[in-house]
């Protein structure tokens, strides 16, 4: 089940937006990647990123959707909630999850070159979302874990108006 809160929003096929915040949360073992992804992606076209931007957005927000399915979750059932805040300078994504908490170490700034010749798992999702993120930022609260990544806008907005 997801359920999709919106605020000052209009999202239909061909309805362009006007956007503050996009929140919506995932119960239950069955979770839609592809929409998830393709819905991100949509947003920030619609915001005006240029399609690099929204590659990277989308690329980042997979992956932490992914690991919280893997890790916090282990591919049971749980809950997801992500949050898309946009205003003009950045896009601000929030993902949480009320799942096993993530091992904070693993946001040490390693280098690729270190983590594929220690073979250890893990960490590659990590510096990828850094990398394609100009912050992230993850927080274990008492009841659930966040990870909130910033993307900064480089380019002048060309976000459709009506």
């Amino acid at each position: 089940m997801m359920k999709i809160k919106v605020d000052r929003l209009a999202i239909f096929d061909n309805i362009y937006i006007i956007m503050d915040k996009i929140e919506f949360t995932l119960h239950g073992s069955f979770y839609p990647h592809n929409e998830i992804r393709n819905f991100v992606a949509e947003v920030c076209k619609r915001l005006g990123y240029n399609s690099k931007t929204v590659y990277e957005i989308k690329t980042a927000t997979d992956e932490a959707f992914t690991n919280v399915v893997q890790h916090a979750h282990k591919h049971k059932e749980g809950k997801i909630k992500i949050k898309l805040v946009s205003d003009p300078k950045k896009i601000t994504i929030s993902v949480k999850d009320w799942g096993e908490p993530f091992k904070a170490t693993s946001l040490k700034s390693r280098s690729p070159h270190d983590l594929v010749h220690t073979k250890k798992e893990g960490g590659l999702g990590v510096l990828l979302m850094a990398r394609l993120m100009d912050r992230i930022r993850y927080v274990r609260r008492k009841t659930h874990n966040e990870l909130i990544m910033v993307k900064y806008r480089k380019e002048k907005t060309n976000a459709t108006k009506h």
